[in-house]
This record gives C-alpha cells, sequence and structure tokens, in this order.
C-alpha cells in the first residue's frame, strides 16, 4: 500500500513538472499572429492611491477585442484594433517579461492563450512601473481600457 501512495505522489510530481514545463512556460503567441480558433484572455488589475480597477481583455485573430469592466461587472463591448496597435501591445506584453521601474500604482497582468476553447499556456506578470514605462506606444493596456470605456459610452 506504501508503495503505490509513493507511485501515485510520483505521478502527481511528473504531472506538475510536464504542466509547469510545457504549458504554463510555453512562450505566448503574439496578437497580430492570432489564428482562426486560438484567443488571448488579459485580464489587467490596477491600483494606486486613488484608484482600483480591473479589466479583461479577450483578443481574436483580426485584432478584435471584446473588454469587461470586472471593477463594476460591465460590458464594454467589442472593438477591433489596427495593425500598429497590435504590434504596441504585443512590445507592451513582451516588455513585462523584465519589470522595472517603481510607483504607487502596481499592476498585475494575467494572460491566457487558449486554442479551440483549450487552454495551451498562462503567465502572470507585475508590473512596478504603473503602466508609465509604456506612454510612448500607440497603445497599452491602460489605453486600450480607456478606448473601450470610451466606445462603451
Amino acid at each position: 500500500v506504501l508503495y503505490c501512495q509513493e507511485e501515485g505522489l510520483i505521478m502527481y510530481f511528473i504531472s506538475q513538472l510536464y504542466d509547469l514545463i510545457f504549458r504554463r512556460n510555453r512562450v505566448m503567441k503574439q496578437l497580430r499572429f492570432l489564428e482562426e480558433g486560438e484567443q488571448m484572455k488579459i485580464v489587467h488589475s490596477s491600483s494606486g492611491c486613488f484608484h482600483q480597477t480591473c479589466k479583461t481583455f479577450t483578443i481574436s485573430k483580426g485584432g478584435v477585442v471584446h473588454t469587461s469592466d470586472d471593477s463594476n461587472a460591465k460590458d464594454l463591448g467589442t472593438m477591433t484594433l489596427t495593425s500598429s496597435e497590435l504590434t504596441s501591445l504585443d512590445d507592451v506584453l513582451d516588455a513585462l517579461k523584465s519589470p522595472t521601474g517603481m510607483c504607487t500604482t502596481q499592476d498585475k497582468i494575467s494572460i491566457e492563450f487558449s486554442k479551440d476553447g483549450e487552454v495551451i499556456s498562462t503567465q502572470t506578470y507585475h508590473d512596478p512601473s504603473g503602466g508609465i514605462r509604456f506612454d510612448d506606444k500607440a497603445c497599452s493596456l491602460h489605453t486600450l481600457g480607456m478606448k473601450a470605456a470610451k466606445n462603451a459610452s
């Protein structure tokens, strides 16, 4: 009986290791290259001295973005990003791998890549810069949220 329990424990650790190596740490696909049936779900939580927000962006082929404001359970609708906005957003997501800066606004970004409804990989980032380092980008998570809110009103 002890042998079976140990074998079960070993199988559990192997499955966890497999998940860590092959699912969670797999390189995310760039937004501008999403294919039919693929989606990138980005949950952007931001908190600072005077705000606390959480928005979910579900992006699919062609830059189609469905946005919801989880802070007040509001659906912000769907919009389509331009090619340059997708490229800019890809740059922002890539830069999150190397956090820099310090600000009272702290951002947490969770990214889930799925194909045909199956989650392929997940990643979570912390941005201590408060998004300030992305102000020169054509599209950042903050500007995407503002654009969605403007389109919804």
